[in-house]
């Protein structure tokens, strides 16, 4: 093998390669290459335009986290209202237990009450009076109509019956004056000298 003098990067030492005579040559002092100069500025560029990039990135990274943080706080908010809600209304079933008990009660009363009232009734009365699946006031209402109507059924019953009828009226057409004088006859017929004027 022939030995050839030549640099460790494999090229003449003749100096023919271009870009090795650009490399190895250095600018004087006080003279810049224009190229150089561009460079720079292309880099300065490139590091304000990736730290505005950045910056940009940082504030929507803040105003993510930011918003997260909003969404969180409206969330707990809303349980906080949710629970308020729910203990209010937990208070109030608490009040209105007793009174449920209490109106069970007197609505049974009432049925009973009801129960007794209608127990002598005409059949046709009974009829009318609306079932338990009607509520007790309704129910309680209709059969305060329902009376008038059972007691006049009830006293035309009793003036077919023999016997007393109602509002009995005097065998004859006589004044009160009449019945009270032969009232007197007819004690006096029965003891003599006991009623004597």
């Amino acid at each position: 093998m022939p030995e050839d003098n030549t640099s460790p990067n494999g090229q003449a030492p003749n100096g023919d390669d271009p870009q090795a005579q650009a490399a190895n040559s250095t600018p004087q002092a006080g003279s810049e290459h224009p190229n150089a100069s561009t460079a720079n500025d292309d880099l300065m560029r490139q590091i304000r335009e990736l730290r505005i990039e950045n910056a940009n990135y940082r504030t929507k990274t803040k105003e993510r986290e930011q918003a997260a943080k909003d969404e969180l706080d409206r969330q707990l908010a809303e349980q906080g209202k949710y629970k308020e809600l729910a203990d209010t209304h937990a208070q109030r079933v608490k009040e209105l237990e007793p009174l449920e008990a209490q109106l069970s009660e007197l609505s049974e009363l009432i049925n009973e009450r009801i129960k007794a009232d209608i127990k002598n009734w005409p059949d046709e009365v009974k009829s009318l009076v609306p079932g338990k699946d009607v509520s007790i006031k309704s129910r309680y209402e209709q059969v305060g109509k329902l009376q008038a109507l059972a007691d006049r059924l009830s006293q035309q019953a009793q003036g077919q019956q023999p016997g007393n009828r109602p509002n009995p009226k005097p065998a004859q057409n006589m004044t009160p004056d009449e019945v009270s004088q032969k009232a007197l006859e007819e004690l006096r017929s029965r003891s003599p000298g006991k009623y004597q004027l």
